[in-house]
């Protein structure tokens, strides 16, 4: 890549993780307003919603958009992508019909309504894709980013006015509504292409060999992701997926954080590196080291103070949701580590075994879940997620052996040190009734000295070789034609 190129591509991953950051925040901030405008059950009977039409629009998982992009110097790339997915979404049309009218007839009419509009809103966002690719094949990210925060802003502002009129899980979909069209508007304004219907036999059959690659991954996504929520609220019932859901997205805050070091970064340096195992492994071993270390004080403050958690960010009416949250502690950790992983593999081109370790994670999740939702209901979903967390873990360490040269396990014993001191003098703290209030800023205040004292005996214990590691990370950055060492 020229070094124009090189550029592009920098502040096009910039504009990406700047934009994705603040569209996170955005949304972060509407939904602790919306948790106290809403009830649990609202949230519940959205997430079935949504979690239905991702498990029936698996088709979706074909993107043509993404050949956009991989394939770009076929012919007529764009038109025959546009047209097979305008193929797709009428399959997918019949399908959601179909489960409409049943769904109709023996569940609520209300939730019915609310699949099908979501099913039409998931069709629609498929021609979104095929647009925004076309922007980053060009590495045109500035616009990119610049529509997806504007709306999000605007669906944000939606469903904050519907919610506060009382529109009740309606107010969630006018959020998914109003981003859905503007991004959509958006993307045909930036874009100004206008589709021509043309269609190529063999860029289509090379659109649909590259398409049944990314189907299988995503299917897998969706099947994990999904499934818990989906067999929780159809035997669990909508009140109890709703406080399992919104436990399930404060636990996930944290592998956001993470995310554009542990994916958005590590993928091409990854990629780039699989031909030297040496670097790969110091890669992969920096990468480890540092994700652990960042990840133990969410570890920590999600098992110790949940209920502090829960009170502070969404209110008291959601503390029922406790248990749930404290049970997400260690899928919280685990989170963004199996990710690192699977995109590990998935750079160096092994991804059969990034995709078995997902199928294993899938799998344990889901006759775990289907096994617990009687007894534990979504605490019983939680430990699921957890123990599936686990399979996945242990998975990706087996096709890691050859790969890396040191698994880099040890890495876990000092911030394991760090947390468990953390945790013994929070608990003698509170033996004593000195935590015990209910005040909102003494509250934040335990969740902050907890993260504070993690720090400070992690500095202790583990400093020499935090200053070495972020040594190796400075002397990389400063010369990026000098690979790891």
């Amino acid at each position: 890549m020229s070094s124009n190129g090189l550029r592009r591509a920098l502040l096009g991953a910039t504009w990406l993780s700047v934009g994705g950051y603040l569209t996170y925040v955005l949304n972060f901030a509407a939904n602790l307003v919306l948790a106290r405008l809403l009830f649990p059950r609202d949230f519940g009977a959205f997430a079935l919603a949504v979690s239905s039409v991702e498990l029936l629009s698996i088709l979706a998982g074909f993107s043509f958009s993404q050949g956009i992009i991989q394939m770009g110097a076929e012919d007529d790339i764009v038109d025959t992508a546009f047209m097979l997915t305008l193929w797709t979404s009428g399959a997918l049309f019949v399908i959601g019909g179909v489960a409409f009218l049943t769904i109709r007839v023996f569940y609520h009419a209300n939730f019915a309504v609310l699949f099908f509009s979501l099913f039409v809103l998931r069709i629609v966002s498929l021609f979104t894709y095929v647009y925004s690719a076309q922007l980053e094949r060009e590495l045109h990210y500035s616009a990119l980013s610049q529509i997806r925060v504007v709306a999000a802003v605007l669906g944000a502002g939606a469903a904050l006015f519907m919610a506060a009129r009382g529109a009740g899980v309606w107010s969630l979909f006018d959020r998914e509504l109003v981003t859905t069209i503007v991004t959509f508007a958006g993307l045909i304004v930036a874009t100004r292409w206008v589709p021509r219907f043309r269609y190529n036999r063999e860029t289509a059959r090379a659109l649909w060999i590259f398409g049944y690659q990314i189907f299988l991954a995503r299917t897998l996504e969706s099947v994990w992701y999904r499934s818990g929520s989906f067999l929780l609220g159809v035997f669990g019932g909508v009140l109890s997926l709703g406080f399992y859901d919104r436990a399930r997205y404060l636990a996930e805050l944290g592998q956001y954080a993470v995310s554009f070091g542990a994916v958005q970064v590590a993928f091409p340096v990854y990629a780039r590196l699989q031909s030297n195992r040496d670097q790969l492994s110091e890669a992969y071993r920096l990468t480890h080291y540092f994700l652990i270390r960042l990840m133990y004080p969410m570890l920590l403050c999600v098992a110790l103070f949940p209920r502090e958690i829960l009170s502070v960010l969404y209110g008291t009416r959601w503390l029922d949701a406790a248990p749930v949250l404290g049970w997400l502690a260690v899928y919280a950790f685990l989170f963004p580590i199996i990710d690192n992983i699977k995109v590990l593999l998935t750079g160096i081109g092994r991804l059969k075994e990034a995709v078995w370790v997902r199928v294993w994670q899938a799998a344990v999740t889901i006759v775990v879940s289907a096994a617990a939702i009687p007894f534990w209901a979504a605490k019983g979903v939680a430990a699921a997620a957890t123990i599936g967390d686990l399979a996945a873990l242990i998975a990706g360490y087996v096709f890691l052996r050859t790969a890396v040269r040191d698994l880099a396990l040890g890495s876990y014993v000092r911030p394991t040190i760090a947390g468990a001191t953390a945790a013994v003098a929070i608990e003698a703290a509170r033996r004593f009734h000195l935590l015990g209030s209910t005040d909102r800023l003494a509250q934040i205040g335990y969740i902050g000295g907890a993260c504070i004292l993690y720090c400070i005996v992690l500095f202790m214990v583990d400093g020499e070789e935090m200053q070495r590691n972020l040594g190796i990370i400075l002397r990389g950055l400063r010369r990026p034609d000098v690979a790891v060492a």
